[in-house]
């Protein structure tokens, strides 16, 4: 009876050096495992960056030949992918790059380069005799544009074509420039002020006014000594050569 006492603390104190032991191993265990990533991530990279790693130099602003010898003094290699206009670039200069500067590549890794053609231009097309809406097509499949549109009365095309453009025909401008236009005006028939008539001789008035231009269309008595009782259009009215003058005349002119 008196051994009983001295069994129970051998067997706490194993218990708790059991697990003193188990808890030493899963720590180094995470230990390894943190060691094992930080060595994976942070210091494997910059070892092999230090081996055989570089990093890409920005080329925007460089010629052709100015970005091959920039990246022949980081070991890359230029490539040529592409070229397009751009009118905020000269001809010939880096406009874009892949892989992208700051990025970290291997040596000896080949980066490509989009250049530059330039402003792109292009050549006025013929636009006498065309109408508004025509011109603006033409000049539209051209890569410009309409300007301003004036308009001015010539006998060279008919009313509403287009007479003259500036730039002129066959000029060779930047694309997107704006193409000013001449239209030719319509012939709009001469205006006159109607005079007072009434009282008058009928066959002189209506021989005055023939001889300007107007119709005329005598209703009432035919006497050759008739006077003008009304007309139409009233004096003062505007009226246009061409246009019908009516008359209505009645009896005698008093002498």
């Amino acid at each position: 009876m008196s051994e009983a006492p001295v069994e129970k603390p051998r067997r706490g104190r194993l218990a708790r050096s059991i697990r003193a032991l188990i808890g030493t191993i899963v720590v180094a265990g995470l230990a390894f495992i943190t060691g094992l990533v930080l060595f994976d991530r942070v210091v494997m990279p910059r070892f092999t960056r230090q081996a055989g790693d570089v990093v890409v130099p920005d080329l925007a602003n460089l010629n052709r030949q100015q970005a091959e010898s920039v990246l022949a003094r980081s070991g890359l290699v230029l490539s040529v992918a592409t070229e397009r206009f751009d009118a905020a670039a000269p001809r010939g200069f880096v406009i874009a790059q892949d892989p992208e500067s700051g990025r970290d590549v291997r040596t000896g890794r080949r980066v490509s380069v989009t250049l530059s053609l330039g402003e792109e231009f292009a050549n006025v097309p013929e636009l006498f005799g065309e109408s508004l809406r025509g011109a603006r097509l033409l000049l539209d499949r051209a890569g410009l544009r309409a300007g301003a549109v004036g308009r001015a009365t010539t006998s060279e095309t008919g009313p509403g074509l287009v007479v003259a453009a500036e730039p002129a025909f066959g000029a060779v401008v930047p694309r997107g420039t704006a193409v000013n236009l001449l239209v030719c005006a319509a012939n709009e028939p001469e205006a006159f002020v109607m005079p007072d008539l009434v009282g008058r001789d009928a066959q002189t008035a209506e021989r005055d006014l023939e001889a300007l231009g107007f119709r005329v269309d005598v209703a009432g008595p035919g006497s050759n000594f008739a006077r003008i009782e009304v007309q139409n259009p009233l004096p003062g009215a505007r009226v246009l050569r061409g246009q019908t003058v009516a008359l209505t005349v009645a009896g005698r002119l008093i002498q």
